[in-house]
């Protein structure tokens, strides 16, 4: 994409010029033309990131603030820019809640869900946007934060992936200049790095699944009239949702599991695969039996990566395992296409595992002011405990309904 550094200098539309910090002057995004207008240099910055995602591209980030943002929530998107070039970005929002007689602000990261692991959840991962290996802009942030402490009371981040710059750079922030932090781990994915030949991948895996594999792929064949596809354009988004939901209502998510029957989760859904289509990163599999479908693998790929949203299949099928049948002849797909890495997301569950040699992790970060106010937050909201029976009732009242 093109430099953007013109756009970002006008005061008509661009972000708010700030203050100097680390080396970096800082600018605070408040309006939606603003972020706007970061959007060549935030997808630059994306691209050159540690974990290049989906989910961090401004159409993705922005999408989301046009169909959630306003009250309570608030812009408070920081860009680090050194000798007029963008380095970094911190998507935050700040919302203001509380009690009568008492406020409290809250930086958040853009299209972060009320808790990690959760079915509204409509991102992998976050973190702030630099470049690979460039923890100076993070610095940057924190010093701007620091410098301005009565614009927020404490951050709540998540879920962070292990090893982000971010991750490290504010607890890094914290220990050195005394803010009380809080790390908890919240869930990890299986992750698979694929190989540059198949037959190199299926070495990987144990003995014991390779030969189900195997027998899976013999079952298939005896069976017949079974047809694997990929749909990476559609005119009907809903059509295809309602495809996945039927196959669902025939699975054992339809009375065990999350269901997109829930009118709630279908919607995340729906925008998770929109945005995926106009940035050509949908990746959604079905396998049909005599032209039925009865089974659906769903992922989005940004560069070489798939993140794999859900999938499901028809019980009725169970014998010859047509989820793993279908999972098997994509990632097979995968490797030719020269797609590296599949991140199975929500969870390293036992049957993912399978497919997985290594996970990671994500977290969630609470770290707050060293103002009297901060402080007593701290005290109430870690110390005592109330933050875990608020999340308890958080999640309660997320479960999804149908």
């Amino acid at each position: 994409m093109g430099s953007s550094r013109g756009r970002l200098l006008s005061p008509e539309s661009g972000p708010e010029r700030g203050t100097r910090a680390a080396g970096f002057t800082l600018s605070r995004c408040r309006t939606e033309t603003g972020l706007a207008s970061l959007r060549s240099a935030w997808n630059d910055l994306v691209a050159q990131s540690a974990r290049p995602s989906l989910y961090l591209t401004h159409e993705w980030m922005s999408d989301w603030w046009r169909s959630s943002g306003g009250p309570p929530r608030e812009l408070f998107v920081l860009l680090a820019e050194r000798d007029g070039e963008p380095a970094g970005i911190a998507p935050f929002v700040r919302i203001i809640h509380g009690v009568p007689g008492i406020s409290l602000r809250r930086l958040e990261l853009l299209t972060m869900g009320r808790y990690a692991y959760s079915p509204r959840n409509l991102s992998a991962s976050l973190e702030c946007i630099t470049k690979a290996g460039a923890p100076e802009p993070i610095a940057a942030i924190t010093d701007y934060l620091s410098s301005h402490p009565g614009e927020w009371d404490y951050l709540r981040l998540h879920p962070l992936p292990d090893g982000s710059e971010t991750l490290t750079g504010f607890v890094r922030w914290s220990e050195e200049h005394g803010y009380s932090c809080n790390v908890r781990h919240v869930f990890s994915n299986a992750v698979i790095e694929l190989p540059h030949e198949w037959e190199s991948y299926l070495k990987e895996l144990s003995p014991r699944f390779r030969k189900n594999l195997r027998h899976n792929t013999n079952s298939v064949e005896k069976e017949g009239g079974v047809t694997v596809f990929e749909v990476t354009a559609a005119d009907h988004l809903n059509t295809l949702l309602d495809q996945m939901t039927d196959i669902e209502m025939r699975s054992w998510k339809h009375s065990g599991g999350v269901s997109l029957g829930s009118p709630d989760v279908r919607a995340s859904y729906e925008s998770q695969m929109r945005i995926a289509l106009e940035l050509g990163g949908l990746t959604l599999w079905f396998l049909e039996k005599d032209g039925k479908k009865i089974a659906y693998d769903l992922g989005v790929r940004y560069r070489d990566t798939v993140e794999s949203l859900r999938g499901s299949f028809d019980m009725a099928y169970d014998r010859f395992s047509p989820g793993n049948y279908l999972i098997a002849t994509e990632l097979k797909s995968f490797v030719e296409r020269g797609i590296r890495r599949v991140n199975f997301l929500w969870g390293d569950l036992a049957y993912k595992m399978k497919w997985a040699k290594k996970t990671e992790s994500c977290h969630e970060l609470y770290l707050f002011n060293r103002t009297l106010k901060g402080k007593a937050l701290h005290a109430a909201f870690i110390r005592t405990g109330l933050y875990r029976g608020i999340r308890f009732l958080r999640n309660f009242a997320d479960r999804p309904k149908k």
